[in-house]
């Protein structure tokens, strides 16, 4: 498992800052501009949209600075409720239903798969019909026949799951009213309970091996190198971190979700502290984080043409001369 330092500005709880200080512009502070920052955390309330009308379960984008450890310091619990404040104060922005809404127009389905034959949906009713009594009988002897129940279960449930599927005779359109709601404020609730169940099951005392030849550590527990992107970002960021996090969205959930009064974003901070010297420069290397993928961008400006070397110069004069 990577051990770099990740900045989450996105999904709640997913903090793995090194450090902050309190009373600045977090956004700032990391040399982000708002409207970057507002992107990720739209992105990943409203996750990556398939080919197949899905929301991709285990979507997740991080901006993940490299000099984040020399551009901020103090406290990082202090750094992770700023954020929360931060999305929570875009979640009830213009900005914030004006961009959900142009995404889930823009996501909307424009057709829908070819409808099945009823002999043959008939058929899978029927098929799911003697599952369910297979099943029943096994359960009678639940200790004997515990592997065959194993094997039927999530049969029966993928049969159903198509059937459902193959009877709606919108399919796309019911997808996408799932992971794009009228109301955002169902999809923000959904999101922040999810945070919550899987904040709970994210073992913060679980152990790293040494580094190995390509300076990567990985769990000791081999299970935990399987875990969702979100679960391991949960970790990076610590308990701390987390049980902050974890109050903030309590609270919040126990309120209003999104206000009926919607606020102004402010401008820029990138722009509005120009010349701070904790800003990003030109030089900065940006990683963009995508799951357990990594990208490098180098973003350093290109640098000036070599003057001729001395030789050169000599050489240069030299020919000049005898063509004289």
């Amino acid at each position: 498992m990577k051990t770099k330092h990740v900045m989450l500005v996105a999904m709640l709880g997913l903090l793995g800052i090194s450090a902050y200080k309190i009373g600045e512009d977090i956004i700032a502070k990391l040399g982000m501009d708002h409207a970057n920052a507002q992107n990720y955390i739209m992105a990943n309330f409203t996750g990556g949209f398939g080919a197949n009308y899905e929301v991709e379960p285990n979507f997740m984008s991080l901006p993940r600075l490299k000099l984040l450890a020399t551009i901020v310091e103090g406290d990082k619990v202090g750094a992770a409720k700023e954020l929360c404040e931060y999305i929570k104060m875009y979640c009830n922005s213009e900005e914030f239903m004006a961009a959900y809404q142009k995404k889930r127009t823009d996501s909307k389905p424009s057709s829908e798969p070819p409808r099945m034959d009823d002999a043959i949906l008939q058929g899978m009713r029927d098929g799911i019909k003697d599952l369910e009594a297979a099943l029943t009988d096994l359960r009678r002897a639940p200790k004997e026949n515990a592997q065959s129940i194993a094997m039927f279960e999530p049969m029966l449930e993928e049969q159903k799951a198509t059937v459902a599927l193959y009877e709606d005779p919108t399919p796309n359109k019911t997808k996408w009213e799932k992971s794009y709601p009228a109301d955002p404020a169902v999809l923000v609730k959904r999101k922040l309970e999810e945070y919550l169940s899987l904040v709970s099951k994210v073992d913060f005392n679980a152990k790293l091996s040494a580094p190995d030849n390509y300076k990567i550590k990985k769990f000791v527990n081999p299970d935990y190198e399987s875990k969702s992107p979100q679960w391991k970002a949960c970790y990076r960021a610590g308990k701390e971190v987390n049980t902050a996090v974890t109050a903030f969205v309590k609270t919040w959930l126990q309120g209003e979700i999104i206000s009926s009064t919607k606020t102004k974003m402010p401008v820029s901070s990138v722009d509005a502290n120009k010349g701070n010297s904790t800003s990003v420069k030109a030089g900065t290397s940006l990683v963009v984080e995508d799951g357990n993928d990594a990208l490098e961008q180098n973003t350093t400006a290109p640098a000036s043409e070599p003057k001729k070397s001395l030789m050169a110069r000599m050489k240069s004069k030299a020919k000049s001369i005898i063509n004289e």
